[in-house]
């Protein structure tokens, strides 16, 4: 029964986790919508962010489904292994808080006139940092993706 309690209680971490990633990737969201007026390949980022913000979203709410079919029946968590779903989640959550810091520095929304030109034009021209963005985020969306796969099968 102690094992029980402990995958629920697992549960209830990796969906906080799951929670605070949505909230970050809602920011970097507004972030790369202040940022209109960059090139086309911060708009495919954007796309690509809205692509893991829906898989964080079904994965947190598949979880919540298993954890509340748990406390009435606790062998549906026998099969589940929350430490592979934890530690991807972790990953994905660090990498939202390093590029929600990045946002949080240039600072679109609140940048105006001369400055908002030059920090639109920063991020421009940092193709390099766009492009791992991308392939982190292509990565992230493709492992929840497996996990919710995983869950459901």
């Amino acid at each position: 029964m102690a094992e029980i309690v402990g995958a629920i209680a697992a549960f209830t971490g990796v969906i906080g986790f799951i929670g605070q990633s949505i909230d970050g990737i809602v920011k970097l969201r507004q972030f790369f919508r202040n940022a209109h007026s960059s090139p086309k390949r911060l708009r495919s980022l954007l796309r690509d962010f809205e692509g893991l913000l829906v898989s964080l979203e079904k994965l947190r709410s598949l979880l919540r489904h298993l954890q509340t079919a748990a406390s009435k029946d606790p062998t549906v968590l026998e099969a589940i292994e929350v430490g592979a779903i934890d530690q991807e989640i972790r990953k994905c959550k660090r990498d939202i808080e390093t590029w929600v810091q990045v946002a949080e520095h240039h600072d679109l929304k609140n940048s105006t006139g001369l400055q908002g030109f030059f920090n639109r034009l920063r991020i421009a021209a940092s193709q390099d940092e766009i492009a791992e963005f991308q392939s982190r985020v292509t990565l992230h969306t493709s492992k929840m993706g497996v996990n919710i796969l995983i869950l459901n099968g």
